[in-house]
């Protein structure tokens, strides 16, 4: 049996293992790059269209129900950062980012997000400090 140091191996037919393009040098993973810099580190392709992305899909119909933590501890008992997006198609579709606590990544801190960008261009701006303020921008 053959293959490439460091490539994860995949199945390129019933009978036959081949080289991926995910490279594993032990520490850290590259995806499109064999000199990953970081834990992840992914190189997209240079063709238009999705293929420049990372695309992260829920399967739920409840919006915002998933999306990216960020997060510098344990996930056990901390804050994360929240970035998720609804899986409405009306105008009130919207980005929406802000604080939740681990143990409910599914509900915003402080009722709400703290920054939503709708699709209808308007942007919610929320604290507990102040109440929710919307603001129109427009292009010159």
């Amino acid at each position: 049996m053959s293959g490439t140091t460091n490539y994860v191996t995949r199945w390129t037919d019933a009978n036959t293992l081949g080289t991926s393009t995910i490279y594993d040098n032990g520490t850290n993973v590259g995806i499109g790059t064999a000199s990953p810099s970081s834990m992840l580190h992914m190189v997209m392709g240079s063709s238009s269209g999705l293929a420049n992305y990372v695309i992260i899909q829920s399967n739920s119909s409840q919006a915002y129900q998933g999306g990216i933590l960020l997060n510098n501890r344990s996930l056990s008992g901390s804050y994360s950062l929240k970035i998720s997006a609804s899986n409405s198609d009306s105008d009130s579709a919207a980005a929406q980012f802000g604080y939740v606590i681990n143990s409910d990544p599914g509900t915003f801190l402080n009722d709400g997000s703290s920054l939503e960008i709708r699709k209808s261009g308007n942007i919610i701006l929320a604290s507990s400090v102040m109440s929710r303020i919307i603001c129109r921008i427009k292009s010159f």
